[in-house]
């Protein structure tokens, strides 16, 4: 079941691109990290400014966006040596929005 909601889709595609940008070239397990607290890496004021305190509505289940496969949420995953940040539309397609090779760790 959908959720109907009055709030453009561009600003959820803004948040969920915000969140590739964060996790760019970290590893997979950093990369869990840095969205699991973010402010860890970001000072508090660009995060409840920029990245609007982490608190992004799921307008199409409704909740908070969050990583799981389904319509409005994300995933990241390994393939073929690269970490992807797969995003669902609200038929719960997914498209990678972002995709990169890990920086090594020195």
């Amino acid at each position: 079941m959908l959720r109907v909601a009055h709030s453009p889709k561009s600003r959820r595609d803004r948040f969920l691109l915000c969140l590739a940008c964060l996790v760019e070239d970290s590893s997979l397990e950093d990369a869990r990290r840095l969205l699991a607290d973010p402010t860890n890496n970001v000072t508090k004021a660009i995060w409840d400014g920029r990245f609007a305190g982490g608190q992004w509505p799921n307008h199409y289940l409704g909740g908070l966006i969050h990583e799981e496969d389904s319509p409005g949420n994300f995933i990241l995953r390994e393939r073929d040596g690269r970490v992807e940040y797969v995003i669902y539309d609200a038929q719960g397609a997914e498209a990678v929005l972002s995709s990169w090779i890990p920086a090594q760790v020195k």
